[in-house]
């Protein structure tokens, strides 16, 4: 049986002989403050939240790509000492990247970063790479089409702490 992959959106592509396939890490971080989410509306796909993070840069370890890629993606420094010692999450996912045609075998870490009171902002902010970053509650997420690797990441967090 061929190995599927999805894309952001859920859809499904079927691995071929002549796809292009490649390992990819990367770090991703769920915050929390005042009983709200941080999440990212990219240039690259305005309709589909997502949460901060990205792929690990050579010579970064997980931490640093943790804090650049949230920064870039939010606007915000995100403090080294919020970010928890081992992840909440730690999976490969199979990932279709559209941007780039080809298939990830996406090592995924999520951090849960909670009590995250010392970035938070009102309203939303255009962040550096000209997307948009906000805080949601919960109830407002719901009605949102998340990126479906987080939305299945932030189901399972929200499973453990019981939210």
């Amino acid at each position: 049986m061929s190995q599927q992959y999805f894309d952001r959106n859920g859809k499904l592509y079927t691995l071929s002989e002549t796809s292009k396939r490649r390992p990819r890490s990367g770090a991703f971080g769920i915050a929390r403050a005042h009983n709200k989410y941080l999440l990212l509306w990219s240039e690259e796909a305005p309709d589909t939240p997502e949460v901060p993070g990205g792929g690990i840069d050579e010579g970064e370890d997980v931490y640093e790509a943790l804090v650049r890629e949230f920064y870039e993606e939010t606007g915000v420094q995100l403090p080294r000492k919020l970010i928890p010692a081992t992840p909440f999450l730690d999976r490969v996912t199979p990932y279709y990247a559209l941007c780039d045609h080809e298939f990830w075998d996406y090592h995924q870490r999520y951090f849960f970063i909670n009590d995250a009171e010392a970035i938070y902002f009102e309203g939303a902010r255009t962040t550096p790479e000209n997307g948009k970053a906000a805080w949601l509650a919960l109830d407002e997420i719901a009605k949102e089409t998340m990126h479906a690797a987080h939305k299945q990441a932030l189901d399972i967090l929200l499973q453990k702490i019981g939210g």
